[in-house]
């Protein structure tokens, strides 16, 4: 629609006082830099309808316009309304909302079946450029000998969701698990976001769910608030890692960090798989 207007634009005779061009870089912007450096641009990934009034109502409820609010909404995502997945993206403010593509959703990744000592940061830059775009990498996990290695990467919301990886290791193949955190829309039947079960192309309306190619074992709980931070026991087992890591020579080079607290949201509809 934007590349039409702009055809149109360059069609038009413009008068003199149409092609005296107005300087923007001259107009003074801070103000409203600070309010647009709060904001994200949102769309909610469905074809169907819904109530537009509630889902304002919902967010304007669940976040409030502050920096560490709009870090916690784009950290902790992916969220969902009714269902369907709600994919934001920021704004510089010199652009047009309508010209933003939403074309991609950040999720946490948990990796299951992964040898422990291949859960490195090279193994997950890889399964990140595999997958779309590694974004971050949970190495806390490493510490507390988890069953899996938990990633956050960007995914194409337009193709089918990954649901896992063949690897070798000691030259026999491994299956590798893949399940996101957060999950919501997901359809059963070609693994796509953003249309109901009906409106899919590969639906038959005869095959049981349990022999559809994707299911809810693809969801993955979120880490709780205990798991990260603020927990003595948790704190024991950092120091004795850290400890064991000192002892290796380096050999684990995995640093920790802590990740925000869960957001709270509105009760009345469901944003997100709170777990």
């Amino acid at each position: 629609m934007s590349n039409d207007l702009i055809e149109g634009w360059r069609k038009l005779r413009l008068i003199e006082e149409e092609e005296d061009a107005i300087d923007l870089d001259e107009i003074p912007d801070e103000e409203l830099e600070c309010q647009v450096s709060l904001a994200l641009v949102g769309k909610l990934f469905t074809q169907n309808s819904f109530n537009i009034e509630a889902l304002k109502f919902v967010l304007r409820t669940s976040w409030k316009p502050t920096k560490e609010d709009r870090e916690k909404v784009i950290e902790q995502g992916p969220w969902a309304f009714d269902n369907h997945l709600l994919l934001l993206r920021e704004i510089s403010g010199r652009e047009q909302p309508r010209d933003l593509v939403f074309d991609a959703v950040d999720f946490w990744v948990k990796v299951y079946n992964v040898p422990f000592v291949k859960r490195t940061r090279y193994l997950a830059t890889t399964i990140g450029s595999k997958l779309g775009k590694l974004l971050d990498f949970d190495e806390t996990d490493i510490s507390t000998w988890a069953k899996y290695m938990r990633i956050r990467v960007r995914l194409n919301v337009n193709k089918p969701l990954p649901r896992g990886s063949t690897m070798k290791i000691g030259g026999e193949k491994i299956w590798v698990e893949f399940r996101m955190e957060r999950l919501s829309g997901l359809r059963y039947v070609c693994g796509c976001l953003g249309h109901n079960m009906k409106e899919c192309n590969d639906y038959d309306d005869e095959t049981p769910e349990s022999e559809l190619p994707y299911g809810a074992w693809l969801r993955a709980s979120p880490i709780k608030m205990h798991e990260r931070g603020g927990n003595p026991e948790r704190e024991v087992e950092n120091k004795m890692f850290q400890d064991l890591r000192s002892n290796a020579k380096r050999r684990l080079n995995f640093p920790m960090r802590t990740l925000y607290p869960m957001l709270r949201v509105h009760q009345r509809v469901v944003l997100g798989f709170m777990g």
